[in-house]
C-alpha cells in the first residue's frame, strides 16, 4: 500500500528558494527582473507546447510510465519542429 503524505509534510521537504518567478502584472515595477522573467516565459511555452498534444493535455495514459513516455516524445518533437 502507498503511504499517504499530507501537505504539511511535503511543504516542509521543500528547501526555501531565493526567488518566486511569477506574471509580472502580479509585481511591482520595481522588482520586475526581465532576464528571470524571460526564463520563465520559455517554460511557459514550451508547457503549452505539450497542451497542444490532445493525449497530454487530457492524460489519456492509465500509467505514470506511459504519460512520461508521452511527454517525452511530445517534447522531443516539438524541440526538433520549432
Amino acid at each position: 500500500m502507498h503511504d499517504i503524505i499530507d501537505a504539511r509534510t511535503l511543504l516542509a521537504l521543500i528547501a526555501t528558494s531565493r526567488w518566486l518567478i511569477g506574471d509580472k502584472a502580479y509585481g511591482a515595477a520595481d522588482v520586475h527582473d526581465p532576464v528571470r522573467y524571460k526564463s520563465r516565459n520559455v517554460i511557459e511555452r514550451s508547457f503549452n507546447r505539450l497542451k497542444d498534444w490532445r493525449g497530454i493535455a487530457t492524460r489519456y495514459d492509465k500509467t505514470a510510465r506511459n504519460f512520461l513516455s508521452g511527454i517525452c516524445l511530445a517534447a522531443a518533437v516539438t524541440y526538433w519542429i520549432r
